[in-house]
């Protein structure tokens, strides 16, 4: 029998409806009713001998089942709400958020005016959200491929801007925001709502002539950015002279992440700058941006000859990747002696291609680190941000560095947002707002 490692971890981690499993219910139908079932939603898939998968049966059958469960998944709401202690609903207070009745395609988003409203724990503030910013992780997540964190949110969106309403207990003494302050923060959930409760220690100042959808378009994409390039990449935020000796090489240059990296590098002082990206209009907004030189990946698909000949044959130093498998050969052949590869996802498959060799690996002296930062403890996000306030705050407000946003939805346009996303039309950040 082949089962999805995705599904298997949802299986066991997520959340039951009245104690109930329901994935596990459905997969123990498909699993008795067929002796090689397939439900993989990627082409990596883990095999279970008939021992292993007798063992499997006979653990997921001794939960209890009623024959009265529903014969559909749940919203979020209702699945996940007993997970939640600060989502618990208060006599009367509720909002308005992005639900799903199942995982799937757009269509099954909507729009749930009883949500209950987060309340805020010990050193947290609940913002009023003015605007939030699409992910790549909230398509993921709305498909059923991307398992929320423990303790996170079940509602879509990692990040938000918007105005403190009020504090947890005794934190309005101790914080250093007050109520009406303009915020933004990363989230690890619940950005696709009307309010949202956040550590305090993650939150960041709104300067007054910051938008509130560029400031929701700033967290995600710059921390990723940021992290890639300097605490993992290993370029200096504290000295440009050590980074004109670097290269880099950023794919998806007009992505979220991809143009916050351009503008991260520029301003670390990089000698050069390369990306990719699949249309001449991509490519000349990458140079708009501060890109030195941008390939067509789609004219060009053995990018390595291109980079190699931009870099006189060195290659780059450090480069950021989400495309994965079909991206592995000539990112090994686009790097320079001990250069740094960060990979950030993997839409093209997370299989070596056929014929791969890692021989460059050992030759060149290279380093690969795979990084999320959904799943990061609380500390390492709040030194994270700290680190990129540290180092591009002051651009921030200037309008020196900032979110470039492709296009801008009401929330209760959110379908129409994730289909813009997943046609690949956005040159920068999507950005749901007017929530209230």
């Amino acid at each position: 029998t082949h089962v999805d490692c995705m599904f298997l971890r949802q299986l066991f981690t997520r959340t039951t409806y009245s104690g109930r499993t329901l994935l596990g219910q459905s997969f123990l139908g498909c699993a008795r009713n067929s002796s090689s079932t397939a439900l993989s939603s990627s082409s990596s898939v883990a095999t279970l001998s008939s021992c292993e998968t007798a063992a499997f049966l006979t653990r997921i059958s001794t939960l209890p089942f009623e024959s009265s469960l529903p014969t559909r998944t749940p919203s979020f709401r209702s699945l996940h709400s007993s997970a939640q202690p600060r989502m618990a609903q208060s006599t009367s207070e509720t909002m308005r958020s992005v639900g799903l009745h199942e995982f799937g395609g757009v269509d099954k988003l909507f729009i749930d005016e009883h949500t209950p409203r987060p309340v805020p724990g010990s050193g947290e503030a609940l913002v009023r959200v003015q605007a939030t910013a699409l992910n790549r992780a909230d398509v993921l997540q709305r498909m059923g491929r991307y398992p929320v964190p423990p303790g996170e949110s079940e509602i879509l969106g990692l990040e938000f801007s918007g105005v403190i309403d009020s504090f947890g207990p005794d934190q309005a003494k101790e914080s250093t925001f007050q109520v009406g302050d303009r915020v933004c923060a990363l989230l690890g959930g619940g950005g696709y709502a009307q309010y949202v409760a956040v550590p305090t220690s993650m939150l960041m100042r709104v300067p007054d002539n910051v938008s509130f959808s560029a400031a929701a378009a700033f967290p995600e994409a710059f921390l990723t950015a940021f992290q890639a390039l300097f605490w993992i990449g290993g370029l200096s935020p504290e000295s440009k002279e050590a980074n004109q000796q670097k290269r880099v090489l950023i794919h998806a240059g007009a992505s979220g992440v991809g143009s916050s990296a351009i503008q991260l590098a520029r301003l670390a002082g990089v000698k050069q700058i390369i990306v990719t990206a699949g249309s001449e209009e991509k490519l000349a907004f990458c140079k708009e941006l501060g890109a030195d030189e941008a390939i067509n990946y789609k004219t060009n698909p053995d990018f390595s000859v291109c980079v190699n000949e931009l870099t006189a044959g060195e290659g780059v130093h450090v480069l950021i990747d989400f495309v994965g498998q079909s991206y592995w050969n000539n990112n090994l052949n686009s790097l320079a002696i001990e250069g740094k590869m960060v990979m950030l996802g993997f839409l093209s498959g997370f299989n070596l291609p056929a014929g791969s060799s890692i021989g460059a690996i050992l030759r060149k002296r290279l380093q690969i680190e795979g990084s999320t930062l959904r799943a990061r403890s609380l500390e390492y996000k709040v030194a994270l941000t700290r680190a990129l306030e540290s180092f591009a705050g002051e651009a921030f407000r200037s309008g020196t560095v900032k979110p470039i946003i492709s296009k801008e939805f009401p929330f209760t346009e959110v379908a129409a947002a994730h289909t813009f996303m997943e046609e690949n039309r956005n040159l920068g950040k999507i950005v749901l707002n007017a929530f209230h």
